[in-house]
């Protein structure tokens, strides 16, 4: 059986149980890796890399926290808990900043009394990992046992103030990731409300698109030079044509720059920078198909990531690198730049 939000392949329930259900212990520890290496069919010199640990020291932690074995940290514990919320081929393309940063949310949202199970609906929700939209934060809440659909416009979810055995550690989680995902949690009408920020949902304004749109062009030159990315005036005109038709991109748009996704050059798989927001289009292979877009006036509370050859653009949307010379990380730093600029306008 394969469990849909890790990708993780159980021999049977009770297997999966054992993995996403029991909290993570000093005294199971050394018994939850040995059922990770099982499970993900990895050695013990693999999961130390995939942990950061050396293979000895894994070695000792598998014998348990009395000696010859050894007492596991908080912190590996919370590594271990991201390995098994997140499954093994997201958290191996994680940077140790971000393998790092999503140990502290699940940890946050959980207080660290729940099970992984407890720990991936919060992750999920949240974006630490998964996509933020209605639907993830209300499935995430759920499995947290607080979520609610009873909800209102322009309310994301809900959570009642009585919260029950998950108390304050859960909610004081909550409402840290709320804040890093710029969203507002209120008390309404005996309940949390978790609403969207007015000035997030907002279209940019027209002095606004001009400052972004210089600060754009800048973020983009600062990639320069860059085979297969493709700036200002010196976007190729056929290049330039190839990619609105793919992109569908609207007529009154002005492309700022274009990455090429390729491999003979025909820029019908790329990324379109307009001033309104990104456009791109991705072929067969992809994980996300087809042609998309993404407003600039999303970009802060969107997570970019690595996912293999492509970029996860959270909420579900990926842009596949395989066939550009501009590699994932580059893009990463251009889109975490054009956040950064759209934050500051808004801030």
């Amino acid at each position: 059986m394969v469990d849909k939000n890790t990708g993780w392949k159980f021999a049977d329930e009770e297997e999966r149980r054992r993995m996403l259900e029991e909290p993570i212990t000093e005294e199971n520890c050394g018994q939850k890796l040995k059922l990770v290496q099982e499970v993900a069919e990895m050695s013990r010199r693999s999961l130390a890399r995939t942990l950061g640990v050396s293979e000895a020291t894994l070695r000792r932690l598998e014998k348990g926290p009395e000696p010859p074995g050894t007492k596991p940290s908080e912190e590996f514990m919370n590594r271990l808990r991201a390995l098994c919320v997140i499954g093994k081929a997201r958290f191996q393309a994680m940077s140790e900043g971000e393998k790092k940063k999503a140990a502290e949310h699940i940890v946050a949202a959980t207080g660290g009394a729940l099970g992984v199970s407890g720990a991936l609906g919060a992750v999920s929700a949240f974006g630490a990992v998964g996509g933020l939209s209605a639907a993830g934060m209300t499935s995430g809440l759920a499995a947290l046992g607080v979520g609610s659909m009873a909800v209102g416009i322009g309310v994301v979810a809900a959570i009642p103030l009585a919260t029950g055995a998950l108390g304050y550690g859960v909610v004081k989680g909550i409402k840290k990731i709320c804040d890093e995902k710029k969203l507002d949690m209120v008390e309404e009408d005996g309940r949390w409300e978790i609403r969207q920020r007015p000035d997030f949902e907002a279209k940019l304004s027209l002095t606004q698109r001009e400052r972004l749109k210089a600060a754009i062009l800048a973020v983009l030159g600062n990639a320069l030079p860059q085979d297969d990315l493709h700036v200002g005036s010196k976007i190729p005109t056929k290049k330039l044509a190839n990619a609105g038709a793919s992109c569908a991109l609207p007529e009154e748009e002005e492309a700022l720059g274009l990455i090429d996704c390729t491999v003979m050059g025909s820029c019908k798989n790329c990324m379109v920078f307009g001033l309104e927001g990104v456009y791109y289009h991705n072929g067969w292979t992809s994980k996300d198909q087809g042609a998309k877009e993404i407003p600039y006036a999303d970009f802060p509370v969107r997570l970019f990531m690595p996912a293999g050859v492509e970029v996860y653009l959270d909420q579900g949307q990926y842009l596949d690198l395989s066939g550009s010379q501009v590699s994932v990380k580059t893009l990463i730093g251009i889109l975490d730049g054009i956040k950064q600029r759209v934050m500051d306008l808004k801030g």
